[in-house]
């Protein structure tokens, strides 16, 4: 497995657990969807003021806009919209399902 794989794999699993986790403690999915709001507004801040910051200099933007991944808080924000994001996809999905349960075949 490639270490790309094995990452993707990793976050699939990370998804799957803060699902359970909602499950279990009910109350966590508005602390959850907060942290997810303020993970955005630090991200969108911190790639707008990157993007401002070289159309000011007049740097080259092809190379300058990778400065901003030096930024932990940028990618802590990212890492976790993309966790949030496949969280919320397995609980549509669980819930597709579940609301598909006794329907019969389509």
């Amino acid at each position: 497995m490639t270490n790309e794989a094995a990452s993707g794999a990793r976050r699939d699993c990370r998804a799957a657990l803060l699902a359970a986790f909602v499950r279990f403690v009910p109350r966590a999915r508005g602390w959850l969807d907060a942290l997810a709001v303020l993970a955005g507004w630090a991200f969108g801040s911190i790639a707008a003021f990157a993007v401002y910051d070289i159309r000011r200099d007049g740097t080259v933007f092809m190379t300058s806009v990778h400065a901003v991944f030096l930024n932990p808080v940028f990618l802590l924000a990212g890492a976790y919209l993309g966790v949030y994001g496949l969280y919320l996809l397995v609980v549509r999905t669980l819930s597709s399902w579940r609301g598909r349960e006794g329907k019969g075949s389509d």
